[in-house]
């Protein structure tokens, strides 16, 4: 199950905020915050976490309740 985690999460690639601070330095400079978040990028990496968090934690709360059912059937 760990494995799977992994390569979810370099699949997905974890250096995407290194890169999308790394891309808001070059071309954006001074600007806010708020403008930042805008660039597509970050739209990417908000609607990636957010896929991310709805099924991988099911999937793991699922996985731990399993586990510990077969775990509990055999003693």
């Amino acid at each position: 199950m760990e494995y799977i985690i992994v390569g979810l999460y370099l699949g997905l690639g974890l250096e995407l905020p290194d890169k999308a601070a790394r891309l808001r330095d070059q071309i954006m400079g001074d600007q806010d915050y708020e403008t930042m978040r805008e660039t597509m990028l970050w739209k990417m990496y908000e609607a990636t976490s957010v896929v991310v968090a709805v099924t991988v934690m099911p999937a793991l709360m699922f996985a731990h309740w399993v586990l510990g059912k077969v775990l509990r059937s055999g003693t």
